[in-house]
């Protein structure tokens, strides 16, 4: 049982400056759950480059959120 969801979060991961447009990572999903945690569902048939870094730089960025890929 989830108290819900939303499809497509985006987060920053990087800042914009000037005319530098932010970096930015957008999941398939967050999960909501009522003890308060969340977790950020992603469906990848494989993990390409950029994604591995996005991943790297929402986990620096986000430590207290769960970022789980399904195959």
């Amino acid at each position: 049982v989830i108290k819900g969801f939303c499809r497509q979060p985006e987060f920053v991961l990087v800042e914009g400056f000037g005319e530098r447009k932010p970096v930015t990572y957008r999941a398939d999903f967050i999960v909501f759950h009522y003890d308060g945690t969340a977790e950020i569902i992603d469906t990848k048939g494989f993990e390409t480059e950029v994604f591995k870094i996005k991943r790297k730089l929402f986990e620096d960025k986000f430590p207290g959120l769960e970022l789980k890929t399904v195959k």
